[in-house]
């Protein structure tokens, strides 16, 4: 039975595929039986796949197109990347399910991230909308302000960017990258808490 589904928007260039399969990636590991719907066939492009019409395992984790079904209550955790948010509602899924919004972390990306929210709210309940921030380094807005620009919404964490995740680009396998595993794990424990609270406020 699926225990949990989970929906990964944000603008362009924000990490959207790789963070999906990182974030599915931790959850496998620990046990989850993962199955990634490909929207846009992103997925695909990154590990030099040929859409097919069945479900293909990379390492740990199950990967199809949107254009094709499969048994979903084999798996206990299903993620959608870059999903339509009217492809959602059609199919009652959107306040259903767990809705993340990746941003960057400078004035730009808040502003975009401001904008798909806004864009969003009136389809999808507040307590159902969580914000990661990605690529987080030594240039970006300061945690606190950050957290406290986004503090009625839930926060699951941030991703500390490292230049290694370059590398996984057009690989045939998934690289571990321990500094992001560290804040992926922090992520999905938040993410697959019981009581629905999937946020985390600023912890210093």
């Amino acid at each position: 039975m699926i225990k949990k589904v989970i929906n990964i928007f944000g603008a362009n260039g924000v990490g959207k595929s790789v963070i999906t399969i990182l974030l599915a990636n931790v959850m496998a590991e620990n046990k989850g039986k993962v199955l990634i719907i490909d929207y846009q066939q992103n997925i695909y492009k990154i590990f030099n796949k040929k859409v097919q019409k069945k479900v293909i395992k990379i390492e740990n984790i199950y990967l199809i197109n949107k254009f094709y079904k499969t048994e979903i209550d084999k798996y206990n955790i299903i993620i959608f990347d870059n999903p339509q948010i009217n492809f959602l509602k059609t199919k009652d899924l959107l306040n259903n399910s767990t809705n993340i919004f990746l941003s960057e972390c400078n004035l730009l990306g808040i502003k975009k991230l401001k904008e798909l929210i806004r864009k969003n709210t009136k389809d999808i309940k507040e307590e159902n909308i969580n914000i990661i921030f990605n690529k987080y380094n030594y240039n970006s807005i300061d945690k606190e302000i950050l957290y406290s620009i986004f503090k009625s919404i839930n926060i699951l964490g941030k991703i500390d960017y490292s230049n290694k995740i370059e590398v996984f680009l057009n690989m045939e396998k998934i690289i571990k990258i321990n500094s992001i595993k560290k804040d992926l794990l922090k992520i999905m424990k938040n993410l697959l808490k019981e009581n629905k609270k999937y946020g985390y406020k600023l912890t210093k």
